[in-house]
């Protein structure tokens, strides 16, 4: 009785592993609701590029990163189309 539903719940972490860094790219930028003053980068899709944001310091989203080149290392290469 117990192996179904840890089958299942192991489908559900494998399914969340797979989705891998390209979705943390495509989430909005935010801010976070605490009061901190953080400094951050998050990936904009709509530009193309890593933008600087203040992270409040709790909330928020996996679009953070601490450093302009984690963001470029995570999120550029895979969305951002190749010129011919």
């Amino acid at each position: 009785m117990v192996t179904i539903p840890l089958l299942i719940l192991l489908v559900l972490c494998l399914s969340n592993l797979s989705q891998g860094n390209a979705d943390v790219c495509t989430q909005p930028i935010e801010p976070g609701v605490c009061k901190a003053h953080t400094k951050s980068w998050g990936y904009d899709p709509a530009k193309g590029s890593c933008v600087r944001f203040i992270y409040g310091g709790c909330g928020g989203n996996e679009n953070r990163f601490k450093t302009k080149k984690e963001c470029k290392q995570t999120c550029i290469k895979k969305h951002t189309k190749k010129k011919n």
